[in-house]
């Protein structure tokens, strides 16, 4: 039997033991075997070290066994940037694959890691180390567009009025960390 695969057992009605009694209705026993082998990075899109990767995502991340959809959450899984701080990502986990979709724009051609730490496969195996792919972002080309600002083109305000701007991308601004 396969490691790590769900099977039934089934055993037909009018089945006889040896005194010819038949078994009146079918027999289904389901059953899974086990492995003890760790879950193991296999592949990534963007492929490990891929340049021009999208600003935006979604990033996924493909092992060898099914895990454990309670082992995948923020803390087992991470996106980093340059400087090694984490980015917000949504996580998801279908089977053997996780998925991270940026809940912002990434900078443009800047490097991240993905990082996936103690996630589990669904025998309990823990991933023995950590697991880690790297890619670098896509060139951002276009500049960073106002969408709104309060106070509005022509507004008369109190010279003590805070100034909103929104942008349709992260800026960082003159002279900020």
């Amino acid at each position: 039997l396969d490691a790590e695969t769900d099977y039934e057992w089934r055993i037909a009605a009018l089945t006889a033991d040896v005194d010819g009694r038949l078994l009146e209705t079918p027999l289904v026993v389901p059953f899974r075997t086990v492995d003890g082998t760790p879950p193991r990075l296999v592949g990534a899109r963007p492929q490990d070290g891929a340049s021009g990767a999208s600003r935006t995502g979604p990033f996924a991340l493909d092992f060898d066994d099914a895990l454990d959809p309670s082992s995948v959450d923020a803390t087992t899984v991470a996106l980093l940037g340059p400087r090694g701080e984490d980015h917000p990502v949504a996580i998801t986990n279908s089977g053997a694959t996780i998925t991270l979709a940026p809940r912002i724009d990434l900078p443009g051609n800047a490097e991240f890691r993905a990082v996936v730490r103690g996630v589990r496969d669904r025998s309990g195996n823990r991933l023995g180390s950590s697991a880690t792919t790297r890619f670098r972002t896509a060139i951002d080309a276009a500049p960073p567009q106002v969408i709104a600002s309060w106070p509005t083109t022509g507004a008369t305000v109190s010279p003590r009025a805070r100034i909103a701007l929104s942008f349709d991308e992260a800026v960082v601004l003159p002279g900020a960390a």
